[in-house]
């Protein structure tokens, strides 16, 4: 038995230990200093349990689908190609008999991560100026996310063409009265740079040089993790110069409680006919007139009126409807109970 099954069965058995929805996050990673088989922390929100493996080589997906097909509720695969496996997400949907899928984009919650990380640290970044170490996916949509906060963005990448293709693609969709800038030297802004953001694949792109022409109150963060090289590192401990490296923690809650909220409104039922009007959930479009409430079954709350183009009606509007409706309905007990949801608000 080798030494990859072990580490297996070992997450396997912690993750069966919890009563809990039982989850394994198979992903793959741009990070060149990632082994082969990297083994990442149980994350353990309110609802699930998860495993975690980020592996660079694919002949190891049958020793994990092996161990974990059909003890787990669900597997969630990475479908974004990041290195050498470019199929994880094709072999995994073939091979797994037992267990449910769930397909996710882990760069995308590292990114919500660090947008909310930095609504925290300021109060606003309108008018900061942040230097994107790092044009690849990451660093592309941090960029965009930033410059509608009301930043202006410079990106620095070795690739000064890509890095200027990007910034055009990124200023033709942002909504800001910014400007994506790409810069050739990152001497161009180093000096007035607010916040330093380390993106590259684990590659230490952020030198001691730059550390030097930062000024005191610089927030730097490594968000690829292995962004910045040994001397910059030291040179900044040394003049007490904060480093944060972020968690993409975070960002995996809100997308898993995204996914629960959306797989149950998907899920139950969604659309119930009573009388003159239907009564549907969240997430339906409806005709005008239907009533949009939590549960069709048990309403605890009435979200609104259709408009029957996407939207609600107003208040006046829906109560010409709802008077009828509370008069009309063939289930009674239901209609008084949106009656006197209807009178909360």
């Amino acid at each position: 038995m080798n030494s990859n099954f072990l580490l297996f069965e070992k997450i396997k058995k912690e993750i069966l230990s919890s009563p809990k929805e039982k989850l394994l996050c198979i992903s793959t990673t741009s990070n060149l200093n990632n082994p082969p088989v990297f083994i990442g922390s149980i994350r353990e929100t309110e609802a699930p349990i998860a495993g975690n493996i980020i592996i660079r080589d694919i002949s190891v997906a049958d020793e994990i689908i092996t161990c974990f097909d059909g003890a787990i509720d669900y597997f969630l695969i990475d479908c974004e190609i990041k290195n050498e496996v470019k199929n994880l997400e094709s072999i995994f949907l073939e091979k797994i008999k037992k267990s449910k899928i769930f397909i996710y984009k882990p760069n995308d919650f590292t990114v919500e991560s660090l947008d909310i990380l930095l609504s925290v640290i300021y109060k606003s970044l309108r008018n900061r100026k942040v230097l994107v170490i790092g044009a690849g996916n990451i660093g592309s949509k941090i960029a965009l996310k930033i410059c509608e906060r009301g930043a202006e963005v410079f990106i620095y990448d070795k690739n000064f063409k890509k890095s200027s293709t990007i910034a055009l693609g990124l200023n033709l969709i942002k909504r800001s009265d910014k400007i994506i800038k790409a810069v050739e030297q990152v001497g161009e802004v180093i000096n007035d740079t607010d916040l330093l953001l380390g993106c590259t694949p684990g590659i230490p792109a952020i030198n001691k040089q730059m550390m030097e022409n930062l000024n005191k109150e610089v927030k730097i963060i490594d968000i690829g993790n292995g962004t910045i090289d040994t001397e910059a590192i030291i040179f900044a401990q040394g003049k007490n110069m904060e480093i944060l490296s972020l968690s993409s923690l975070g960002g995996y809650i809100g997308m898993i409680n995204n996914w629960l909220f959306q797989r149950k409104m998907f899920n139950k039922k969604r659309n119930r006919i009573i009388g003159p009007n239907d009564l549907i959930t969240i997430g339906v479009f409806g005709k005008r007139g239907d009533i949009i409430v939590d549960d069709v079954d048990n309403p605890k709350k009435l979200i609104g009126v259709c408009d029957g183009k996407g939207d609600i009606l107003s208040k006046t509007e829906s109560y010409i409807i709802l008077k009828n409706f509370f008069t009309q309905a063939n289930d009674k007990k239901i209609a008084f109970q949106i009656e006197m949801l209807y009178a909360k608000i």
